[in-house]
C-alpha cells in the first residue's frame, strides 16, 4: 500500500504500509435489563485509524521520517489529519505512538514499524 498522510496542513512523504480503519460507537449509557435485552443511548459513530509507515531505510530522504515523528510526538491536544482514503477530521494520537530499532550498524540506527493510532474528536455520524 502506498499513500501519504497530511497532519496540520503538512504532507509527509513517508509511504504507508498498513492502514487500518476502525468504526467505534460511543454510548451515553448501555444497560441490559432483566429480560436480557440491551437498551442503549447512542452518542455517535467514530472513525479511527491505525497507521504503520515504511521503514526509514526504504525512504529516499530520512528527514521526512524525522519530520513525521516530530509531528506525531508534538505536545498538541488535537491534530487536523487527512488520510489517503480522503477522510479528513480532527484527531488526537491515541495509545501513544511507537517504532522499533531494527538494527544498529556502523553507528547508524535503523528504525521500523512507526505506528500511530488516530482517535476522532467528534462523531462522524450521530443518530
Amino acid at each position: 500500500m502506498s499513500g501519504y498522510i497530511t497532519i496540520d496542513g503538512t504532507t509527509y512523504n513517508v509511504p504507508i504500509i498498513s492502514f487500518k480503519r476502525t468504526v467505534n460507537t460511543l454510548d451515553r449509557f448501555a444497560e441490559r435489563t432483566q429480560d436480557g435485552v440491551l437498551h442503549r443511548e447512542l452518542i455517535g459513530v467514530y472513525y479511527n485509524y491505525t497507521v504503520i509507515w515504511a521503514k526509514p531505510h526504504k525512504i529516499a530522504d530520512i528527514s521526512n521520517y524525522v519530520a513525521l515523528w516530530n509531528a506525531l510526538s508534538q505536545a498538541t491536544e488535537w491534530h487536523t489529519v487527512t488520510f489517503p482514503d480522503g477522510w479528513s477530521d480532527v484527531y488526537y494520537i491515541g495509545d501513544g505512538m511507537n517504532d522499533d530499532i531494527r538494527k544498529i550498524w556502523d553507528a547508524k540506527i535503523w528504525w521500523e514499524n512507526l505506528t500511530a493510532t488516530f482517535i476522532e474528536q467528534g462523531p462522524a455520524a450521530i443518530p
